[in-house]
């Protein structure tokens, strides 16, 4: 009979792999991008916030896993208890975390609308939602689903594609976005920025902070009750103070139950409040022992650095202030 590190091994021979995960010095799988791209770069915001979150004796969520990186460094920095969904099951998630003897429950085939059968109706400190938000018909669902199953103060990490050109209030449906459009069959909509903060306001949110990394945004925010949103956009405020009241256009965001959510999280981070950063993806570097380092030649790294450069000028343009990079 196989040993773990030799099931391991052939999962990383054989299998397709989503992210390039380091289980040890030896035992790295290769992850979905090519060699000249820095794997798991769209996860660079989820990692760097996760270092600046106290996760001792939190619960957890990790939606849509895949290979299990984020649920693998939840675990390993603290959290109590961990949750990892996804839409089906993979092979490589299963024997990484019996290689690593971590005790994650692993749950699938489940959506969003389904964390309250996978949470027993419990509401959980902390939820990761990355790159799913622009595979969805519903979006807002989505949020609402994840402000449903979080504590008052738990925390929302929301990494997605988004129109990095432009902040003004729109949302493109890729499938017809002839220019800015994805390629890929299982891409919808993509908010702007100030679109992607209203939404999560409306939905129960408070924003604290955002990463940006190329056409990726990270998003660090906070569950609070809708009678508590002090948003920047006047009608954001009217809609959470009202809106609940419309007895002909209420949807599926009931304010009255959230507004008498009592229980909250103990959850703490250390960040500060409407922070905005940038992180290049050819030279971030993680503290995540899961985390594997770019190695790349000069030219290649150069011309990488030079495409964030041109991400991060194109995006202080489209919102009219500079933003520092996190080194």
């Amino acid at each position: 009979m196989d040993s773990k590190e030799e099931i391991l091994k052939k999962d990383i021979k054989n299998n397709k792999w989503f992210h390039s995960i380091k289980f040890n010095e030896n035992l790295i799988s290769p992850g979905r991008f090519s060699s000249d791209r820095p794997q798991n770069y769209t996860l660079y915001g989820i990692l760097h916030y996760l270092e600046n979150i106290n996760l001792k004796d939190t619960n957890c969520v990790d939606m849509g896993t895949m290979d299990g990186l984020i649920a693998f460094s939840l675990k390993y920095y603290g959290a109590k208890k961990v949750v990892a969904t996804d839409m089906a099951y993979r092979k490589n998630f299963y024997d990484g975390m019996k290689y690593l003897n971590l005790d994650i429950e692993y749950k699938q085939p489940y959506m969003s609308k389904d964390l309250p059968v996978v949470l027993n109706n419990k509401k959980v400190d902390l939820i990761v939602c990355a790159g799913i938000l622009y595979h969805v018909l519903e979006p807002m669902k989505l949020l609402s689903d994840c402000r449903n199953s979080l504590k008052n103060n738990g925390l929302l990490l929301l990494e997605t594609q988004y129109m990095y050109y432009t902040n003004k209030p729109y949302i493109s449906f890729s499938p017809i976005d002839k220019r800015y459009g994805s390629i890929h069959a299982n891409t919808f909509f993509r908010p702007t920025l100030s679109t992607l903060i209203g939404m999560l306001e409306i939905s129960g949110f408070e924003v604290i902070s955002t990463i940006s990394i190329n056409s990726r945004v990270t998003i660090l925010a906070k569950a609070i009750k809708p009678s508590q949103i002090n948003s920047s956009y006047k009608m954001v405020n009217k809609i959470c103070k009202t809106y609940e009241n419309y007895e002909n256009y209420r949807d599926f965001i009931d304010y009255k139950q959230l507004n008498q959510i009592n229980e909250t999280s103990p959850i703490k981070y250390n960040i500060k409040p409407n922070t905005h950063y940038w992180i290049n993806s050819s030279s971030f570097k993680s503290n995540n022992i899961f985390q594997p380092k770019f190695n790349t030649n000069r030219l290649n790294f150069l011309k990488k650095r030079t495409n964030d450069a041109i991400y991060k000028i194109k995006t202080m343009i489209a919102r009219k202030k500079y933003i520092p990079t996190i080194s």
